[in-house]
């Protein structure tokens, strides 16, 4: 999910995330869905028949099987979506009318053709625990069935419906996903994402004949694909207004396999767009763009952006594993899109660049949530921190501005909005590190900051120290060796490690497991030329010295980190007479102190930077010790 932090322009560390123990075996569990819904468009209901089949593929007979009934997120304001949204100041959902809220019910669950007992969570009521008639040994499976209702909610998050217009996700009884560690069950939230069990989908859908649907999945339906593609050939126009609903009901089937969920978009008022993208491997993908009325301009251009996404992300990362991909400009209240395997929902964009920006984040979503389903509730940073890094890739590839925020006399240079809401942060020792629950992060502006602000640095960090290429290797490596599989954090240091050949551990223990910082300083030099640097907090990362001379920078190298005081020699471009050296110079890694960075080399009292005066506030030039005064009348 696209995360929107507004800011002013001015805890617990999981430090043992990444520790040495002996690894469990892995296993994961597999499940296949079939499942019949009818959409009532009057009443603003689904109506639905549900049959799960489950594999055991465990070394340890279960008895139960954790559930998540998401929908019951929306039952009333004790749930623990309500919660969170009244603790981050969000309180519509409080305040909000009866039959606007939501629910699933009519549950009668049985496996194996038996009646089986469901029993809510005591504190929320969008979990339950169903026990077994029969216990279900490794390598058995069994099938669960019930039917279900959801009356859908106003949209106050990622699902539910305004007016007409139906955002139909988190929507059917889940089971919880049972690793080496345990169940994994969750409740909702908005701030907050999921861990699904890869499987099948088989999803009929019925609906008034005049809706249009996006969907999960490949259509199997040859009626309906002709429609989408005769209003995508004539370039059918977006309507404004709802029009009344077709009495007859058509029904529609989509069918998936190696996805973890299923989400569908249904609207009567959509213009269709169709694009194709043609991959590196000669895969062809087909892009697809649905959209109402506003901002159709912009829209127009959103097959192009969905297909330079994959194809962008297939060089970088590994290869796009389905047939298509597509983006609905939808309701959406938690953040700016999000992300289901192969269908997006983007909320208002206002301008093709952010649109594109948008797009190109949530079909990322594919690789880091979709191909490889890390534990986003536990690890966002794993699926936000890691796409946000790769966007901010393409954002510097076709338009130059991941350093984009001008501050305008306040600020030297253009500044990157992570880096400015660390520095904001961290300074005031208010930021939590990137590993952490995401219901634990004090508030959105640090769970924009840990999930995915701090991950796009240290990621850009490492891809600067390892080289591009190394590191474009390495994400290659972590795809191949765990696509379709629930990565954590452990197994992609593994996979870093025995890619790149080196010790990351300054990299998975600190940058990311802690709210540690770096900074190092370039304190003075040696009478035999060697540059004497200080680790003035005691992480050892890499970091890159330049060598400037006539205000221009003439070479950079990277060295290992250090502790303590050392005095290093000059190597490789750097090994030059130069006017003066500095640490960081194009501020490629996070660090929180810049203003002990720069030796000049020649003049008076050559390690203290020059003076400089300005009038009013002042943003960190480390080139320079900033005086800043306030006149006041008096």
């Amino acid at each position: 999910m696209k995360n929107i932090v507004f800011f002013l322009v001015f805890c617990f560390s999981a430090t043992a995330a990444f520790a040495q123990t002996a690894p469990k075996p892995y296993f994961q569990q597999d499940v296949a869905y079939k499942i019949n819904v009818r959409l009532d468009d009057e009443a603003h209901e689904l109506h639905a028949d549900y049959r799960l089949t489950y594999k055991n593929n465990s070394g340890t007979t279960l008895t139960e099987l954790k559930m998540h009934l998401w929908p019951n997120a929306y039952k009333d304001v004790t749930t623990a979506f309500a919660e969170q949204k009244d603790r981050t100041g969000d309180l519509s959902f409080r305040f909000s009318k009866e039959k606007d809220k939501g629910s699933i019910d009519s549950l009668n669950f049985q496996v194996d053709g038996v009646a089986a007992t469901l029993t809510y969570d005591p504190k929320t009521p969008d979990m339950a625990t169903l026990s077994l008639p029969k216990p279900i040994a490794p390598g058995a499976s069994c099938v669960v069935t019930t039917p279900f209702r959801v009356h859908l909610p106003y949209t106050f998050s990622r699902g539910g419906h305004i007016d007409q217009a139906y955002q139909i996700t988190q929507w059917y009884p889940k089971p919880a996903v049972f690793d080496a560690s345990g169940w994994h069950q969750m409740p909702y939230l908005d701030q907050g994402e999921f861990y699904s069990e890869y499987g099948t989908f088989d999803v009929s859908i019925s609906i008034p004949k005049n809706y249009i649907v996006a969907a999960t999945g490949t259509l199997q339906n040859e009626t309906e694909q002709r429609f989408l593609d005769e209003l995508a050939e004539k370039r059918n126009a977006a309507q404004d207004s709802f029009p009344e609903s077709d009495k007859q009901l058509k029904t529609i089937r989509f069918t998936a396999e190696k996805v973890h969920d299923f989400g569908w978009f249904a609207d009567k008022r959509f213009a269709v767009r169709k694009g194709k993208t043609l991959l590196n491997n000669g895969k062809t993908i087909e892009t697809w763009a649905f959209f109402p009325k506003g901002e159709e301009k912009i829209w127009e251009k959103a097959p192009e952006f969905i297909g330079r996404a994959v194809a962008f992300y297939s060089e970088k990362v590994g290869d796009y594993p389905y047939p298509k991909a597509c983006a609905v400009r939808g309701a959406l209240k938690a953040g700016g899109g999000m992300e289901y395997p192969m269908v997006t929902v983007i909320a208002e964009t206002g301008n093709e660049k952010a649109l594109d920006n948008v797009i190109m984040h949530e079909v990322g979503h594919n690789w880091f949530y979709g191909v490889l389903g890390s534990n986003e509730r536990d690890h966002p940073w794993m699926d936000e921190g890691m796409n946000s890094y790769i966007e901010s890739r393409y954002m510097d590839t076709y338009y130059k501005t991941h350093r984009s925020l001008q501050l305008g006399p306040l600020s030297p240079k253009p500044i990157a909005q992570e880096d400015l809401v660390y520095l904001f942060q961290g300074r005031q020792h208010l930021d939590q590190a990137s590993d952490t629950h995401s219901n634990e992060f004090s508030s959105p502006i640090n769970y924009y900051l840990g999930a995915y602000g701090k991950p796009t640095m240290t990621f850009r960090h490492l891809e600067q120290y390892l080289g591009t290429a190394v590191m474009d290797k390495a994400m290659h490596d972590y795809f191949d060796e765990w696509q379709f599989k629930h990565p954590q954090p452990a197994d992609l240091k593994a996979t870093f490690e025995r890619s790149t050949g080196k010790n990351l551990t300054w990299f998975f223990n600190d940058m990311v497991a802690t709210n540690k910082k770096i900074d190092y300083a370039l304190t003075g030099m040696t009478s035999d030329g060697k540059l004497i640097v200080s680790n003035k907090t005691g992480v050892a990362a890499p970091f890159c010295i330049s060598a400037i001379k006539g205000g221009k920078v003439i070479g950079t190298e990277w060295y290992e980190g250090i502790t303590g005081t050392q005095s290093l020699a000059k190597k490789g471009t750097i090994d030059v007479a130069a006017s003066r050296f500095m640490i960081n110079e194009d501020e490629q890694f996070p660090e929180i102190n810049r203003q002990n960075n720069t030796l000049r080399t020649s003049g008076f009292l050559p390690t203290i930077e020059p003076l400089k005066l300005r009038i009013g506030a002042a943003w960190d030039d480390p080139t320079h010790t900033n005086l800043c005064v306030s006149p006041a009348l008096a």
